[in-house]
């Protein structure tokens, strides 16, 4: 326990502050109607937001949940697809994508799945793989069993090519997010699944951006 009392404060005391420039603020306010949005911290408060100057209403914006899911063939092999779109247009990775309003996360691991590659998978057979907290989003991904009989397409709106990949081609793929690697590794580790659900944080410490890594639920030891 004192290692994440530990770890807390640390981030709390390095976390960068959110600037002015940073906050989305809308033209007309969503209570009133007027045009007097504006970045300001309310009363209270410890960082900016966009607050109305008519009404006081604040448009607070929520961290994104991303969602992703490694899908294993029996054989072993693990199913990637081509980014069709930007960022990162012409890179590997997992189906991933945000969590749409009235799902759940293996819900929308599942669907987003279906719209990558046309695979099929059972929201009840997934195992919690690992969980990525980044600035502002926060990353579930699972592990799902493909389909003996899984019927992928070719291509779709998002993916230019599916492909099922052997564990050491995946790996040198050209893998679009860092956060596809740290999955795959995991994944193919048959040591690290034996001790848990893995858990990496993206922390500004020390001047810089570092990632923190807890491997087994017994908070930080690597970075």
């Amino acid at each position: 326990m004192w290692r994440w009392l530990l770890v807390a404060a640390a981030l709390l005391q390095q976390a960068t502050p959110l600037s002015v420039s940073e906050i989305n603020v809308p033209k007309f306010c969503a209570e009133c109607g007027g045009r007097t949005m504006a970045a300001r911290t309310p009363p209270g408060d410890e960082r900016p937001r966009a607050v109305c100057g008519a009404c006081g209403y604040v448009a607070y914006e929520n961290p994104k949940v991303v969602v992703a899911v490694v899908a294993r063939a029996p054989d072993g092999k693990v199913l990637l697809a081509k980014r069709a779109i930007e960022p990162r247009l012409g890179t590997w990775g997992i189906p991933q994508g945000f969590m749409e309003l009235g799902e759940t996360t293996r819900e929308a691991a599942a669907r987003e799945a279906f719209e990558e590659t046309g695979a099929v998978l059972n929201p009840s057979e997934m195992a919690l793989l690992a969980l990525y907290n980044l600035p502002g989003q926060v990353q579930v991904v699972y592990e799902a069993p493909l389909p003996a009989n899984a019927k992928l397409e070719t291509s779709t709106t998002e993916s230019s090519e599916i492909k099922l990949f052997e564990e050491s081609d995946a790996l040198k793929a050209d893998l679009c997010f860092p956060t596809v690697t740290w999955a795959l590794e995991r994944c193919f580790s048959s040591l690290d699944r034996c001790r848990g659900v893995q858990e990496r944080t993206k922390a500004f410490q020390g001047g810089e951006w570092r990632v923190l890594i807890d491997d087994d639920g017994g908070g930080y030891l690597a970075s």
